[in-house]
């Protein structure tokens, strides 16, 4: 804490752009042979890529409706066309056959949204834009290190983006990366990284507030605690620096203005890309351990005789999942999300609707209710269990998912 610390306060311009690079190095070094540009947020990175694909007014991008809010405000920030695609009820990602149903003449790009930590069927979704012409950028904000044949995710499209806070596989409070086997590509979205500007000290201050919080109370056995602390913070924000949203507005729709409180895109602070790289030297160590707790849970669902609810791709062979969540679909999901609400940020990890965050309306953004039948069913009995919890409290969430399957899953249907 003492390094990061320093490195928020120091005016070494040189030293906070070494660190940066670091991380950056790091990170593409995990991934692949790509090179990596880190942004302040996940969505800045995806903003930055359709700039350099001059992407724009008239054009067209093709994304899963089992997404966010922000993927679609950089869209329209672009001033180009959000169109959706429903998602593919075996993987709860991106599916080839939906978007082959929605291309047109206007696509210019397709976002294939590994979900989970489980990649998509991405092979079909290549094919199918090289023959279009289309670029894909593989959104691998909720998937890291996870692989197909022995290619991980974020190798197979033209570019991938990765987001970093607590509900992703690695947690830097903000930051994203625009991730790259492509030189051009790269170069030119590195550029646009060199010429961002920084958030301000006042923001990044309340991100290194916002990082001691976390480490101190986002533990299961402090989360009810947790979650009223963090409501007091934002009223006392609220009144005392202005409602600054240090999370860049992510419960909003609307398409952000030239005006915001903060760049857009900005670089990423470089005392959070110091910790990014300490978590990625932890990061072997963190893969073990979801995998491990993944096959618990897994091997408590067989033990509860509920074998036929199991999602296949859990026993695809071709497949290394790398898990963020363990996911299915279940009538009793209300009643599940309840129980488990005790010990984690269910508002961070529950897909309740398509366009998670549209505050304004679905309709304000191009949706048409009924359009992606598989996604709303899914958000409507979707079930979900962290695997990026901390060590030592495994089975305090075993334990919990066990209950919860002996008393509330007898009705459970896919």
């Amino acid at each position: 804490m003492v390094q990061i610390k320093m490195m928020l306060e120091t005016k070494n311009k040189s030293e906070k752009q070494s660190v940066i690079l670091e991380f950056e190095d790091q990170f593409s070094k995990l991934v692949g042979r790509g090179s990596s540009s880190s942004f302040a947020s996940g969505r800045m990175a995806f903003y930055a890529l359709m700039e350099c694909l001059n992407i724009t007014k008239g054009d067209e991008v093709i994304l899963t409706a089992f997404t966010c809010s922000v993927m679609v405000n950089a869209i329209m920030k672009r001033g180009a066309t959000p169109v959706f695609s429903d998602v593919d009820s075996k993987t709860f990602g991106s599916s080839s056959l939906a978007i082959q149903k929605v291309i047109t003449r206007k696509t210019k790009l397709i976002v294939a949204q590994h979900s989970f930590g489980i990649p998509c069927d991405i092979e079909p979704i290549i094919q199918l834009a090289k023959e279009h012409g289309i670029y894909v950028v593989e959104d691998c904000a909720l998937s890291l290190n996870s692989s197909i044949n022995g290619v991980k995710v974020g190798n197979w499209g033209d570019a991938a983006i990765f987001s970093f806070d607590h509900s992703k596989p690695l947690n830097t409070i903000i930051g994203g990366i625009l991730y790259t086997r492509d030189t051009e590509i790269h170069e030119k979205v590195n550029h646009i990284s060199s010429m961002s500007p920084s958030l301000s000290f006042e923001h990044q201050t309340n991100l290194y507030n916002q990082m001691i919080f976390e480490k101190r109370h986002y533990m299961p056995n402090r989360y009810p605690r947790a979650e009223i602390f963090s409501k007091l913070r934002s009223i006392w924000a609220s009144i005392w620096t202005g409602n600054q949203n240090i999370f860049f507005d992510e419960n909003n729709n609307k398409p952000l203005s030239n005006n915001e409180s903060y760049p857009y895109p900005a670089k990423m602070p470089a005392f959070l890309a110091l910790l990014g790289t300490f978590e990625l030297n932890r990061w072997d160590k963190k893969e073990s351990f979801r995998k491990k707790l993944l096959a618990s849970i897994i091997g408590i669902i067989k033990k509860n005789e509920y074998c036929s609810y199991l999602p296949e791709v859990y026993s695809d062979t071709t497949r290394d999942i790398v898990p963020l969540r363990f996911v299915l679909s279940g009538d009793e999901s209300h009643e599940i999300s309840q129980k488990i609400k005790k010990y984690i940020d269910v508002n961070w990890v529950w897909f309740r609707q398509p366009i998670v965050g549209a505050t304004d309306g679905l309709e304000n953004i191009g949706y048409v209710s009924g359009s992606c039948e598989v996604s709303e069913k899914i958000c409507s009995t979707i079930i979900n269990f962290p695997c990026n919890i901390n060590e030592g409290y495994e089975q305090l969430l075993l334990n919990c998912i066990d209950n919860s399957f002996n008393n509330q899953m007898a009705n459970f249907s896919n």
